[in-house]
């Protein structure tokens, strides 16, 4: 007489089990992976040699492990289960873990794939910098919100209209769902006028290029009096400090005049020419001589 049997193991000798035992991706935009992270524990007393980790249904795969493996009692392993959806609709699967003497462990698989959107969202409509004195510089942020499912590229941003300009968006920078970029925008007029402009964005997005109108007036402002430049600066740590000389140049890095010397750490120049740009440097003063030049200070008299 022949006798089957079915191998299995003794309840004192534990179990092997997957955490979590059913994994549901919900809603997963087609063409977008989404990964989770099963667990294999061997509770039982005896190594647990896996032959084959396998996934079905439309989309499901595994990652992360590679079989045949050999998961020594009491141990645990991790790895990746993905869904990346083809089409819309829900999509069943199983996940199969085959022991080395037939035996498998399954994880039920679920999930919906979802019609991507791209839906660029730019706050604020408009721009409005309103009066701004020659020569100076007032700037304003716009940003860009990916308000649908899927990545959303941004081509181009480009500005039209003199003294605009933008910074911050590079071309084909990406912006991911619910994520948001920044576009600076600058305008610096170096004359009287005014600004009819816009920013013009360009992108993969279902509402295709968006334009920002940007307005702005460039004015003159009537000195009070001859101009002036007031210098401030934090104090020098070193001890024996008795004062600081206060220099300038009409150019980038020097070179420098020497202006004052001082015993506050402030000074106001007064021999500045309106609508020239001057650079600024002070050295702290001891018994000793004089410190090198501190970090440079920039300004464009009005």
């Amino acid at each position: 007489m022949l006798f089957a049997a079915n191998p299995r193991r003794l309840a004192s000798e534990g179990t092997f089990s997957a955490t979590p035992t059913s994994l549901a991706f919900g809603d997963v935009p087609v063409g977008t992976k989404n990964t989770r992270i099963i667990e294999l524990k061997n509770g039982t007393t005896a190594n647990i040699l896996i032959s084959e980790i396998s996934a079905t249904g439309s989309g499901f795969s595994v990652s992360g492990i590679n079989t045949p493996t050999t998961l020594h009692a009491g141990g645990a392993v991790q790895f990746d289960v993905g869904f990346l959806p083809k089409a819309s609709g829900t999509v069943d699967g199983t996940m199969t873990v085959t022991e080395s003497n037939g035996s498998k462990l399954t994880v039920a698989l679920s999930g919906t794939g979802e019609g991507s959107s791209r839906a660029l969202e730019v706050s604020p409509a408009s721009v409005a910098f309103g009066d701004v004195d020659v020569n100076a510089t007032s700037t304003a942020d716009v940003t860009l919100k990916n308000g649908g499912n899927s990545n959303l590229s941004v081509t181009s941003v480009t500005s039209s209209g003199t003294g605009l300009s933008t910074t911050g968006v590079a071309a084909n920078t990406t912006i991911e769902p619910g994520q948001s970029a920044t576009i600076k925008a600058e305008y610096a007029p170096k004359a009287a006028g005014s600004l009819s402009g816009a920013i013009t964005i360009a992108s993969n997005a279902s509402n295709g290029t968006i334009t920002v109108p940007v307005s702005g007036t460039a004015v003159t402002s009537e000195p009070s009096g001859s101009p002036v430049v007031d210098l401030k600066w934090n104090a020098s740590p070193s001890s024996g400090v008795s004062g600081y000389a206060v220099y300038r140049g009409t150019a980038s890095g020097g070179p420098y005049t020497k202006l004052s010397t001082v015993t506050a750490t402030s000074y106001t120049d007064s021999t500045v020419t309106a609508g020239k740009e001057y650079f600024y440097v002070v050295t702290a003063v001891n018994a000793d001589g004089s410190s090198g030049y501190s970090n440079q200070a920039s300004v464009t008299v009005p």
